[in-house]
């Protein structure tokens, strides 16, 4: 006995997904938010900018005196981003050091054709129509190392 096979066009891809109002609203209102945080946090130098505009415009040059303060009032800004840096170096450091720790493992056992569609619900049918379609198979072996499988032109109808 076979299973139907879905409505939907298979693999389920996400596309246009309704979302509910109260989620966007959220996204809107934090979307907001964070951008006046970040204004509010930089308004001295929004300001100094501002300043430094008007007397480009109202002179026609720049004074240079009183550039040590003015790049004095940013170093809270610079050990912010001095911070994130170090944070994302970290980070890359603990991930590649992951990768080296992990890479000698053995890897799983490739799944059959029925595992593989059974784990996205699908039918296995429509998932060897699926791989017949005309498209690029990538596949990323143990080392990291990207090939491109080639698929036969017979396959492709």
């Amino acid at each position: 006995m076979t299973v139907p096979s879905p409505v939907a066009p298979w693999p389920p891809i996400i596309r246009n997904a309704a979302l509910p109002r109260r989620i966007l609203w959220r996204d809107r209102i934090c979307t907001i938010a964070m951008w006046l945080l970040l204004l509010w946090l930089c308004r001295s130098a929004l300001h100094t900018l501002w300043d430094t505009s008007w007397e480009l415009f109202e002179n026609g040059h720049l004074r240079f005196a009183g550039w040590p303060e003015k790049l004095a009032g940013l170093q809270p800004y610079f050990k912010i981003v001095g911070l994130f840096a170090v944070w994302a170096i970290v980070w890359a450091m603990i991930t590649l050091w992951r990768r080296q720790r992990y890479l000698h493992l053995p890897q799983p056992p490739a799944l059959t054709l029925e595992e593989e569609a059974g784990k996205a619900s699908g039918v296995p049918e429509d998932l060897a129509a699926w791989r017949r379609l005309k498209i690029c198979v990538v596949h990323l072996d143990a080392q990291g190392n990207v090939s491109v499988l080639s698929k036969t032109p017979m396959a492709n109808p």
